[in-house]
């Protein structure tokens, strides 16, 4: 997290976060976050999202807004499946 000075409204942040993945289907995985955004995240808004292979897989980046408490935030996501456990990586800012 970022240090938070007097005229922070939010603490920028990076995250990791594993889970168990039910399926080995990327697509299919990310789908539910993208009506996450689109149906749950107050305001959210799915700005870009879209896979990619590299040499050593397949993972898939996204990008979207909204709000967390009131706050308007600008989230960037990368998530990739590997051994039945998907790893997300977020970066959100105000």
């Amino acid at each position: 997290m970022s240090p938070m000075d007097s005229s922070d409204v939010f603490q920028e942040n990076v995250s990791l976060r594993m889970e168990v993945a039910e399926s080995g289907d990327l697509t299919a995985y990310v789908g539910t976050t993208e009506q996450w955004i689109t149906k749950d995240l107050p305001k959210g808004v799915l700005i870009h999202s879209g896979a990619t292979r590299n040499s050593t897989g397949e993972l898939h980046q996204l990008e979207y807004t909204g709000e967390v408490a009131g706050v308007p935030v600008h989230c960037k996501q990368v998530v990739r499946l590997r051994g039945g456990k998907a790893y997300w990586v977020t970066f959100m800012a105000h």
